[in-house]
């Protein structure tokens, strides 16, 4: 239990940087030019088109200078998605908003089990829609491992907890983003 998931640690942040660098050398605006784009081009339903679009050009941005758009996105998403978990016909068929919904579901706080259940289901779905996104198996391997509690505390160390599916499905995850 311990080797896999130091195992999928280790293939996690594989991963994230595999994610990262396949993502090209778009140019990143500041936090300033963010905010100012949030204001003069809310994220709406007519906007989400060009949203959608630099959101991708801008995933590789390790900075953090693109957050606020990407939380605008998913409450923007997670608004359109209601109480029944699922997105507009608009929206449905588009893995990046899947994507942003999941997030929503991430950014709850508390972090309530059914959110990250949710989360999980979300990046799925965006896999679904497109089987090549990285990104998205990747979250779906931590929506899983946010899920398993494999640790409990014993005195000053961290012992396994027992094994779960879950953690065998991340590792899944985490090899199809290689």
């Amino acid at each position: 239990m311990a080797r896999t998931l130091h195992m999928l640690v280790l293939g996690f942040c594989v991963a994230s940087a595999s994610v990262a660098a396949a993502q090209g050398d778009a140019k990143l605006p500041t936090s300033a030019e963010v905010k100012a784009l949030l204001k003069s081009e809310p994220i709406n339903d007519a906007n989400w088109p060009a949203w959608r679009q630099r959101l991708i050009s801008w995933f590789g941005d390790r900075s953090r200078q693109t957050d606020e758009a990407y939380k605008e996105a998913a409450r923007y998403v997670g608004a359109r998605a209601g109480n029944n978990r699922g997105l507009p016909a608009r929206l449905e068929r588009d893995h990046i908003a899947w994507y942003m919904l999941a997030n929503h579901y991430l950014d709850r706080q508390p972090t309530r089990p059914e959110d990250l259940a949710s989360a999980e289901r979300a990046f799925r779905q965006s896999v679904a829609i497109e089987g090549e996104f990285a990104r998205g198996r990747r979250n779906i391997a931590m929506a899983l491992i946010l899920q398993v509690k494999p640790f409990q505390a014993r005195g000053k160390g961290l012992t396994p907890s027992g094994d779960d599916p879950r953690l065998a499905q991340a590792e899944k995850q985490l090899a199809e983003t290689a």
